[in-house]
């Protein structure tokens, strides 16, 4: 018997086959040590909380990158279009994230064309999210590489409650967790277009190295 989730998941690995779907060979790794080449565009995945902007900021300690954190962009993005605005109505929160994507697709494309290394810190849990990115920025990267984080459910709910986030952003985990899980069940299968992905134990070290 086939469940909601997975009924969802096939209609959206169709549509990203569609947005892009290049003829190239994945490898994938389960391993905390992750091989960054020049000018790659680094991808992060996870549900808010697993750790992806920690790692980023570890990354970026490491070796000479640029990180794009889409939250950061977006709240940037709301403060310049909507500054008094104490409640946003739903178009209003497409329009700042239409925006916002944009403007972090510009920053990446001007950093890869510095030949600068991009870890683009998103939470890309469905296959057309990250479908999306690839095709917005193909022909800019040297090389495409998916780090997903898979944290405890509980352990992000609590560490996105004591890092202040709102009901909403806590919420969030708990829709995008199964969601997450299932791929991972499958990884060849939904985790398409990149040269390599790594899938992270979140509650390990991490050990970044060019190759």
């Amino acid at each position: 018997m086939i469940d909601f989730k997975e009924q969802n998941l096939e209609k959206d690995l169709i549509k990203a086959k569609k947005m892009y779907a290049p003829d190239k060979t994945t490898r994938y790794f389960y391993k905390n040590e992750i091989k960054i080449p020049k000018k790659s565009f680094v991808l992060l995945c996870g549900t808010p909380g697993s750790g992806k902007t920690t790692l980023a900021r570890k990354i970026c300690m490491q070796s000479s990158v640029i990180h794009i954190d889409i939250d950061c962009v977006f709240d940037k993005a709301t403060k310049e279009l909507y500054p008094n605005a104490e409640y946003l109505k739903e178009e209003e929160i497409n329009f700042i994230a239409k925006k916002a994507h944009d403007k972090a697709y510009q920053n990446a494309e001007e950093a890869l064309a510095k030949e600068t290394t991009v870890i683009y810190d998103t939470l890309g849990i469905f296959p057309t999210d990250r479908a999306e990115v690839l095709s917005r920025l193909k022909d800019n990267y040297s090389s495409a590489i998916l780090v997903i984080l898979n944290c405890d459910m509980l352990k992000a709910v609590l560490r996105s409650i004591n890092r202040g986030d709102t009901q909403n952003r806590t919420s969030l985990i708990l829709l995008t967790y199964d969601y997450l899980q299932y791929q991972l069940q499958n990884p060849t299968k939904y985790f398409i277009g990149f040269d390599e992905v790594y899938i992270i134990d979140e509650t390990k070290d991490v050990t970044i190295k060019e190759p």
